[in-house]
């Protein structure tokens, strides 16, 4: 996640405890928003109760699902920056949203947020860099994700969490989502813990991944495990692959050369 950016990530050392929901420890840790000064709650305006997560990745963009934002408005949506709970700190009005071109309701889950104001000056928010190359990542390697998803199966939180995750088998993704995994440009990932994981609401957070002392993105939390499997037996999920070339070189065109081309066929 970062080349100008990175500074923050040598920030003070973090409080972490766990989230007691009274019966027990669910889901992921409570976490402080330096750790993840990327991290963006995405919310409608109609109050319907949907929630997204977000990933600063430019002084005016966040990087989030393409389902998150499907109905592509940018008045239906608000992003809130700077805070761990869930639309709470600076809210940020919406001047744009691109769907990436090849998103049919299911593969290529990625879409843009062009922000009406700049994150550079809120507190506690900041941007992060995704890899200027595609990196192989092979069985066992972490990675953490966020998000402010359900703790438990039947509730959200208002708190962001945290958890820690590990590369698995590709084809433990294949036979737990009936084929519909794609390994060419998406990850398949499992918790490091029991009974933690993403679930719904968990959509469009990053998967972030420390290199050479620096945090990167590198996935985004795509297709969510019903909610009776979010926190059970361990259940695999699926990381959009954002080092793959095509998504790398759409990005780059949306943020630097303002200007969103989409490409004419994937490079698969």
């Amino acid at each position: 996640m970062l080349g100008y950016l990175l500074i923050l990530l040598l920030i003070v050392p973090l409080t972490i405890q766990e989230y007691d929901n009274g019966e027990r420890v669910y889901g992921e840790l409570v976490i402080s928003i330096t750790k993840y000064p990327w991290m963006v709650s995405i919310r409608q305006n109609d109050d319907n109760g949907s929630r997204c997560s977000g990933i600063i990745i430019g002084n005016f963009y966040v990087l989030t699902a393409a389902h998150c934002v499907e109905t592509g408005l940018p008045s239906t949506y608000s992003v809130y920056a700077g805070s761990v709970r869930f639309a709470s700190g600076t809210k940020i009005e919406v001047d744009n949203i691109e769907v990436f071109g090849f998103y049919d309701g299911n593969m290529h889950d990625m879409a843009l947020i062009k922000l009406k104001k700049a994150v550079s000056g809120i507190d506690g928010a900041a941007v992060i860099k995704i890899p200027d190359s595609v990196i192989s990542f092979s069985a066992g390697g972490k990675m953490w994700t966020a998000g402010w998803g359900q703790g438990k199966p039947t509730s959200n939180t208002d708190i962001l969490h945290e958890d820690e995750m590990k590369i698995v088998d590709d084809s433990i993704c294949q036979n737990n989502f009936y084929g519909n995994y794609h390994a060419a440009f998406e990850l398949c990932m499992q918790s490091t813990t029991m009974l933690r994981g993403v679930c719904k609401g968990d959509s469009g957070g990053g998967l972030y991944y420390q290199m050479n002392n620096m945090w990167y993105v590198v996935g985004i939390a795509i297709q969510i495990p019903k909610n009776a499997d979010c926190h059970a037996n361990n259940f695999p999920q699926k990381f959009l692959d954002i080092t793959f070339q095509d998504y790398r070189q759409w990005i780059t065109n949306c943020t630097e050369n303002n200007y969103c081309s989409q490409p004419v066929k994937m490079n698969i």
